[in-house]
């Protein structure tokens, strides 16, 4: 009898100490390979930034913290935790989590979107700074653009980026909305 409550005892706190990991079943590591199977057709000139500040609700700069889940399936999103740097369009702050297309599959392919005149180049990587455009959604989440701008963000990049806001057009209407992060 006692030897089965010291061999109960010893299973019980195995699975407790296996289950307290943090469990990362919807984070890989990229292979190497990019797919563009994503295609969308844009309903304006996505090449024309002016046009895509416009568009967008907010623009940003900010660094990813955490990448929350980058394995997707068909229809659902790459999730990240980013640390809102600067403000350009909108007035985010502070940790805020985003949602992008693409991702990768269980492989570690890189599934990405692409339209006509432009290819997204990469998925946002922890522990980097870009700037983001991102769309408010009727829930108060973000869903970031279409492509990321993967450039070094610096004083010219910030720069280029406001004046894009301060001169931007709208390429059509839409419904708008306001993220829950916002101040």
């Amino acid at each position: 009898m006692k030897k089965i409550s010291v061999y109960s005892l010893c299973l019980l706190l195995l699975f407790s100490f296996a289950s307290c990991g943090k469990s990362r079943k919807d984070i890989t590591e990229w292979n190497g390979e990019k797919v563009y199977d994503i295609h969308v057709s844009m309903a304006f000139d996505e090449t024309d930034m002016f046009s895509y500040v416009g568009l967008v609700d907010y623009v940003f700069v900010g660094t990813v913290t955490e990448t929350v889940k980058n394995i997707t399936a068909d229809g659902e999103l790459s999730q990240y935790k980013v640390q809102v740097v600067k403000n350009i369009k909108g007035n985010l702050s502070g940790d805020i989590f985003v949602s992008k297309h693409g991702g990768l599959d269980k492989k570690g392919t890189m599934h990405l979107y692409c339209s006509d005149k432009r290819k997204d180049t990469q998925l946002p990587e922890s522990g980097k700074t870009y700037m983001f455009l991102a769309y408010a959604q009727s829930d108060g989440s973000l869903i970031l653009s279409e492509f990321l701008d993967n450039r070094s963000v610096d004083d010219d990049l910030i720069k280029e980026y406001e004046n894009y806001f301060e001169n931007q057009t709208e390429p059509y209407e839409r419904e708008r909305f306001k993220s829950y992060y916002e101040k």
